[in-house]
């Protein structure tokens, strides 16, 4: 019997970190798609503030290739996790606060609340997607097609170059409401199977990467309705 690349996919690390008013989730995994690597993502309430990747030269083909794999992997989550515990207070791994268009950026939560001013409906938008269960990367488009934060275009160009490529022609899945301007249809609309998603808010675009996907979620349907519950 021939073994797939997928069946050697060994387990990934989990774990919460407690540290000063922020609570930190420390994710490690093995992917082989589009590029084999190890990843490292650190989250704050749902949203990714920090990740480092370990570009490998070849895909696992073997059960010994997997168990090395498995120590490089524990071997990597323990270092995130060390830098994260040595630090004095954990919201100093947290990035500074980005301007509005970078809204894929999480920021700190730790301004009072007369301080702040409500988030926009675009920034809850991301927020809500983004922290859907084994969605890493939320890109944001108005529109007419353009990436509203500075550096995301050239960005998804480099992981999706064919669908970068043909844009419009996938944007216009979702038709224009003719008397309505640009305003279009709303909607999910699956663009590569349990990868890759554009969803239509009307009056702008996201594409959501699912890089490992949780068996237990049915993103089209948890993607309509957090598209649904935000009208």
């Amino acid at each position: 019997m021939v073994m797939a690349t997928s069946d050697f996919i060994p387990a990934g690390r989990t774990s919460l970190v407690k540290n000063g008013p922020v609570a930190l989730q420390v994710q490690t995994e093995y992917a082989y798609r589009p590029q084999p690597r190890i990843t490292t993502t650190v989250l704050n309430e749902g949203q990714v503030v920090y990740k480092i990747e370990r570009g490998l030269k070849r895909k696992i083909d073997s059960i010994e290739g997997m168990n090395r794999m498995d120590s490089v992997i524990r071997q990597q989550h323990a270092q995130v996790l060390e830098v994260i515990n040595d630090s004095q207070d954990s919201s100093s791994f947290l990035p500074a606060k980005q301007s509005p268009k970078q809204e894929e950026t999480p920021t700190p939560q730790a301004q009072s609340p007369d301080s702040t001013s409500p988030p926009s409906p675009e920034k809850r938008m991301v927020e809500q997607l983004a922290g859907i269960p084994g969605v890493s990367r939320v890109f944001s488009l108005d529109c007419e097609g353009n990436f509203v934060a500075p550096g995301t275009s050239e960005e998804f160009r480099k992981s999706f170059s064919a669908i970068f490529k043909n844009l419009h022609e996938v944007l216009s899945v979702f038709t224009k409401i003719h008397g309505f301007g640009h305003k279009r249809e709303r909607g999910v609309y699956e663009v590569e199977n349990d990868r890759l998603f554009l969803v239509s808010a009307g009056d702008e675009f996201y594409f959501l990467y699912v890089e490992r996907p949780a068996p237990s979620v049915c993103y089209e349907e948890v993607i309509k309705s957090t598209l649904d519950n935000m009208i």
